[in-house]
């Protein structure tokens, strides 16, 4: 993480769960964090713990207000952002919904599904947009990472809105990486397909969990290998799309994966090869 030293991350949904995690990661590594919650109450606690240990996290943290769906409030902070730092390096596009993850089509209704897509989809693109016009093309890049969910891979009938929300992202990432290249911007494109993660927002969705928690990811484990997929060489493509399962979830998978990166503590990093 060396080229990223002293460099501006925005991470949205950085008010608890992998969001909060990867923040403190990164700002471990001495990276200027900006987090996005609609909290600011835990935006507020997590600047002030970032704050007492400054002998861990020696990057700052600014926690600021922001619902992704509005796009009025996304171009607000934005602007906020250049002017106090000119520029960033990295965007964590993390905020995600899940409230209708076990949703069915036949009793939904568009008040829902727009809930659920107005997050998963058309947040990513109004901070993806935004993030691209504070990005330099020097020799550190930039990397724009999004948090989607192996369900965004697989074919899950118990989720349709929440699975089809995060497809769509997929197809999106892999748009905006070839229209970086075709536009010969330095910015990596990277797309995070994670198992089930030990967050609260796991624990509320209503589907079934483990009961051992070691079959599952916990938050650090993600983070940690969110913060490897960024350290990768700017002159790399691979890895764009990266699966994080556990050991457990890899063997009850059909998708034909590439192991990349080995085994950090329970999580296999897997990737799809990219195209030519």
């Amino acid at each position: 993480m060396e080229r990223f030293v002293g460099k501006v991350a925005v991470v949205t949904g950085s008010s608890s769960g992998i969001g909060k995690q990867t923040a403190k990661e990164l700002l471990k590594r001495q990276v200027n964090v900006v987090g996005l919650a609609r909290n600011l109450s835990k935006l507020q606690a997590i600047s002030e713990e970032i704050k007492s240990q400054p002998e861990i996290y020696t990057g700052s943290f600014q926690g600021i207000k922001c619902d992704v769906t509005r796009e009025e409030e996304v171009i607000e902070v934005f602007s906020q952002i250049k002017s106090k730092y000119g520029s960033i390096s990295i965007l964590i596009n993390n905020a995600a919904n899940m409230d209708t993850v076990t949703e069915e089509i036949s009793t939904t209704t568009i008040e829902k599904y727009d809930q659920v897509f107005n997050t998963n989809l058309k947040g990513y693109v109004h901070c993806a947009r935004e993030a691209i016009k504070l990005m330099t093309d020097d020799t550190s890049g930039g990397h724009i990472v999004y948090i989607s969910s192996l369900l965004g891979l697989l074919d899950y009938q118990g989720s349709p809105l929440y699975s089809a929300s995060k497809k769509a992202a997929r197809v999106f990432s892999g748009a905006l990486r070839y229209e970086m290249i075709k536009h010969k911007r330095n910015i990596k494109i990277s797309t995070i397909y994670p198992g089930l993660v030990d967050t609260d927002l796991a624990a509320s969705w209503g589907g079934p969990m483990p009961e051992n928690k070691n079959e599952i990811l916990d938050t650090e484990t993600a983070a940690k290998s969110i913060v490897a997929v960024i350290d990768t060489p700017p002159s790399l493509l691979f890895p764009s799309n990266v699966s994080l399962m556990s050991c457990r979830e890899k063997a009850q998978t059909a998708e034909p994966v590439m192991l990349f990166m080995g085994v950090v503590k329970t999580a296999y990093m897997s990737c799809d090869l990219p195209l030519p």
